[in-house]
C-alpha cells in the first residue's frame, strides 16, 4: 500500500512540474537569443561534468538553470532535455523517486513533440532506474521501447547501451533466452563501432548465460558456445590490457574444459590462471584455482597430485578466511580418504565440513556432510552414531524443503504485488498523464495547483506530527540512558546526532526543497508577465535567491545524511559510487564487496561510507591515479577494508593525519569505531589503506 501511495505521489508531482512549465511557456513570446542558447548548452555541459565528479548538488543547480533558460527560450525540446538531465542525476545519486518525477514529464514532452532520439534516451534511463529498484518487468517494458526508438533514430551507441540494460533485466528474471538475444545484438553493435572494451564485458555476459544453460540442460553444445565467448573475451582483454577481465575469462575457460572432461586442457589453463593470480596478488582467485585444479586431477585419475594442490588451497583459505574454498577442501579430503579406505580420516574432514557449514548457515553443505558421516559410521559398524547423523540429515532435509516452499510462496506474493504496482504506474503514466497534458487549460491548471497546495499542507502536517513523535522518542531515550547510569554516553550522543541529521536532511529535502522549487517556478511566471522593468528586475533577483536557497537546502540535506545509504545499504551505495567513477573513463576500478547481501548497523554503514568517500575524494582530487583497487569483506568478528591507488603518493612524515583534514577525518572515524588503520605511501608509489573494524 505504501509503495502504491509513493508511486502516485511521484507521478502527481511529475505532472504538476510539467503543467507549470508549459503554463510558463504559453505566457511568453518565442524570441530566443543566441546568447541564451549558448548559456543553455553551457549549463547542460557543466551539469554533466559535475555529475561525473560526484558533485551531484552542483550538477542539480546547473540542470535547474538549464531548465529556466529552456523556458525563456520557449523551446520544448530543450525543456525535455534539461528535465531528463536532472532525472539522470537523481538516478545516479540513487534517488529513484525524484528521478521519476522529472523523467516521466520529459518522456511525455518527447511523445508530444515527436523527438524520437531524446525519448529513447529518457526511456532507457527510466528502464535502468527500474532495474535498480528490482522492478525488472517495468524495466523491460521501457528498455524495449528505448531499443525501438534508438533503432528509429539510428543511434548505435544508445541502442547498444539499451540492449545491454535489457539483457541485465531479463537475466535478473531468469529469462535467459531473452537476455542472450539482447546481449548478442549489443555485442555486434560494439564490434561494428570498434568499442572492444565494452564488447569484452558483453562477451563475458553471453558466455555466462551459455554456461548456466549448459549446467541446466547438461548440454555439450551450450558449453562449447560458452567456450567460444570466453576465448574471444580473453583475446580482447589481452589487447586492451584488462587484467581483471583476463583472469575472469581464463578461469571460466578452464571450468568449461572441466565440464567437457577435457582434463589436460583444463589443467594447463588453470596453471596459466594461477600464474596470473600470483602476478596480480589475487589470493582469492588463486585459492579457487588450486581447489579446482585438485578436482581436475581427481577426475583424471591423479588423486595424489590433486591432494597436493588441495592442501595449498586449504592453507590459503585458512589464512585468508575463504569459506567456500575451505569447505570445498574438506569435502575433497573426505572423498579422498573414503576411497582410500581410511574412514577415520574421512570422518574427521566431514565433521569439519559439518561444523563449518553450520557456522556459516550453509544448509546444503551441512546436509552433504551429515549424509556422508552416516554412511561412514555405518561402514565402521557404529550403528548408534550412524543413526544419530542420519536423523540429523533427515531433519535438515525437511528444513531445506520447507525453506524452498517459503521462498516459492514469497516469490509468488512479491510477483503479485509487483504486477499490481506496475499496472497502476502504466495506467497513470500512459493514459491519465498524457490525457491531462493534451487537454491542459485553466481549469486543469487550477485543480493541479489546488492539489499541490493540499499536498504541501499534508506534508507540513506530517512533519509536525513526526517532530512530536521524534521528541517523545528522544525524551524516552534520554530517560532510559539516565536510568542506565549514562553508560556509553559519548557513543549514544553521536548516534543520536546521526539520526537527527538524517531526519533534518529528509525534512529539508522533501519539505522546504519542494516549497522553494514551487515558489521559484511561480516567480519565473510572474517575472515573464511583469510589464514594469524595475519590478521585473526585483523579481529576477528574488527568483535567483530562491534558487540559491534551494541549492543550499539540497546541499545541506545531502551533507547531513547520504541518501543512498538509507534506501539501498552500504554495498549498493559503494558499488554505485565506484561504477560512476569508472564510467568517467579516467580511472580503472577493481571493486570487490563481500557482505553476502547483509545490511550492517545503520550508523556503522554511515561511518564506513564516509571513510571510503574520504579516501576516494583524496584520490580524485590529489593523486592523479589511473587505477583504484577496493575490497570490503566481512571476516570472523571484523570488517576488512583494503584500498589502494597508483597515484602520486606522498611522504608520510611530511603529511601527518593531524595536518590533513582528509586523513584526520578517516582516522577519527576509525578510532570511533575502535578499529585499526595501516597507511602506506611514498612519492610516486601511490597510497594504500588497510582498515579493520571489529563487529559486535
Amino acid at each position: 500500500m505504501l509503495k502504491q501511495q509513493s508511486t502516485r505521489l511521484t507521478l502527481l508531482i511529475a505532472c504538476a512540474n510539467l503543467l507549470l512549465l508549459f503554463s510558463c511557456q504559453q505566457m511568453a513570446g518565442p524570441d530566443p537569443s543566441s546568447l541564451e542558447n549558448e548559456q543553455f548548452e553551457d549549463y547542460l555541459t557543466r551539469s554533466k561534468a559535475y555529475e561525473y565528479t560526484f558533485a551531484f548538488d552542483t550538477a542539480l543547480l546547473y540542470s535547474d538553470s538549464a531548465i529556466s533558460y529552456s523556458i525563456n527560450l520557449k523551446d520544448e525540446r530543450k525543456t525535455a532535455e534539461a528535465m531528463a538531465r536532472k532525472g539522470t542525476i537523481f538516478k545516479n545519486n540513487n534517488e529513484p523517486d525524484s528521478a521519476m518525477a522529472w523523467l516521466f514529464p520529459a518522456r511525455l514532452i518527447c511523445i508530444r513533440t515527436g523527438d524520437v532520439k531524446l525519448q529513447g534516451y529518457t526511456e532507457s534511463i527510466i528502464g535502468k532506474t527500474y532495474v535498480k529498484l528490482g522492478k525488472n518487468d517495468s524495466a523491460i517494458y521501457y528498455l524495449k521501447n528505448a531499443v525501438k526508438l534508438k533503432e528509429e533514430a539510428n543511434d548505435s551507441l544508445g541502442l547498444a547501451l539499451s540492449l545491454n540494460g535489457l539483457g541485465n533485466a531479463a537475466k535478473n528474471m531468469n529469462r535467459l533466452d531473452d537476455a542472450l538475444t539482447a546481449y548478442l545484438r549489443a555485442e555486434v553493435i560494439y564490434g561494428q563501432m570498434g568499442d572492444v572494451r565494452r564488447q569484452a564485458y558483453v562477451l563475458l555476459n553471453i558466455g555466462n548465460i551459455h554456461l548456466n544453460l549448459g549446467h541446466a540442460q547438461n548440454s555439450k553444445d551450450e558449453y562449447e558456445e560458452a567456450l567460444k565467448m570466453y576465448q574471444t573475451c580473453k583475446t580482447t582483454s589481452i589487447k586492451t590490457e584488462n587484467n581483471q577481465m583476463l583472469r575472469s575469462s581464463s578461469m571460466n575457460i578452464a571450468l568449461i574444459y572441466y565440464c567437457l572432461e577435457q582434463f589436460d586442457k583444463a589443467e594447463s589453463t588453470f596453471l596459466e590462471v594461477i600464474d596470473l593470480c600470483k602476478e596480480s596478488h589475487d589470493s582469492e582467485t588463486l585459492a579457487k584455482c588450486y581447489a579446482n585444479l585438485a578436482e581436475v586431477y581427481a577426475e583424471n585419475a591423479q588423486p595424489e597430485k590433486g591432494i597436493e594442490y588441495m592442501k595449498k588451497a586449504l592453507e590459503l583459505a585458512l589464512d585468508k578466511n575463504y569459506f567456500s574454498t575451505e569447505l570445498q577442501a574438506y569435502n575433497h579430503f573426505g572423498i579422498y580418504y573414503s576411497h582410500k579406505g581410511n574412514n577415520r580420516e574421512s570422518i574427521r574432514y566431514y565433521q569439519k565440513s559439518d561444523s563449518l557449514s553450520k557456522e556459516f548457515g550453509n544448509l546444503y553443505g551441512q546436509s552433504n556432510a551429515l549424509k556422508n558421516l552416516s554412511v561412514l559410521y555405518e561402514k565402521n559398524k557404529d550403528y548408534a552414531l550412524a543413526l544419530v547423523y542420519f536423523k540429523r540429515y533427515n531433519a535438515l532435509s525437511d528444513s531445506i524443503i520447507n525453506e524452498k516452499r517459503l521462498e516459492i510462496i514469497y516469490h509468488l506474493e512479491s510477483e503479485f504485488e509487483k504486477k499490481k504496482d506496475e499496472a497502476e504506474i502504466l495506467r497513470l503514466s500512459n493514459e491519465n498523464a498524457l490525457k491531462e497534458i493534451k487537454n491542459r487549460d485553466l481549469e486543469i491548471l487550477s485543480v493541479t495547483i489546488f492539489c499541490i497546495v493540499i499536498l504541501l499542507l499534508g506534508i507540513l502536517f506530517f512533519i509536525r506530527l513526526k517532530n512530536k513523535k521524534n521528541k517523545i522518542i528522544t525524551g524516552q531515550r534520554i530517560r532510559q540512558l539516565e536510568e542506565e547510569q549514562k553508560l556509553l554516553a559519548a557513543q549514544s550522543v553521536i548516534v543520536g546526532q546521526e539520526n537527527e541529521r538524517k531526519r533534518i536532511a529528509r525534512e529539508l529535502h522533501d519539505g522546504i526543497g519542494v516549497l522553494l522549487s514551487t515558489a521559484s517556478i511561480h516567480f519565473s511566471n510572474i517575472e515573464e508577465s511583469s510589464a514594469d522593468e524595475k519590478t521585473a528586475q526585483l523579481l529576477k533577483k528574488a527568483n535567483k535567491l530562491l534558487k540559491e536557497a534551494g541549492g543550499q537546502v539540497r546541499k545541506v540535506s545531502h551533507d547531513m545524511m547520504p541518501g543512498v545509504l538509507s534506501k539501498f545499504g552500504l554495498q549498493e551505495a559503494l558499488e554505485d559510487v565506484f561504477e560512476n567513477v569508472e564510467d568517467t573513463g579516467s580511472v580503472e576500478v577493481a571493486c570487490k564487496i563481500e557482505l553476502e547481501g547483509e545490511r550492517l548497523n545503520e550508523n556503522l554503514e554511515i561511518m564506513l561510507y564516509r571513510i571510503v568517500q574520504e579516501m576516494l575524494n583524496n584520490t580524485l582530487k590529489h593523486a592523479g591515479a589511473k587505477r583504484i583497487s577496493f575490497l570490503l569483506r566481512k571476516e570472523i568478528g571484523e570488517l576488512l577494508i583494503s584500498y589502494t591507488d597508483d597515484g602520486k603518493g606522498f611522504n608520510k612524515e611530511d603529511v601527518l593525519p593531524e595536518s590533513s583534514l582528509g586523513l584526520s577525518g578517516i582516522k577519527s572515524r576509525v578510532d570511533f569505531l575502535k578499529g585499526e588503520m595501516k597507511l602506506n605511501s611514498s612519492i610516486g608509489k601511490g597510497v594504500s589503506y588497510e582498515i579493520r573494524i571489529p563487529l559486535g
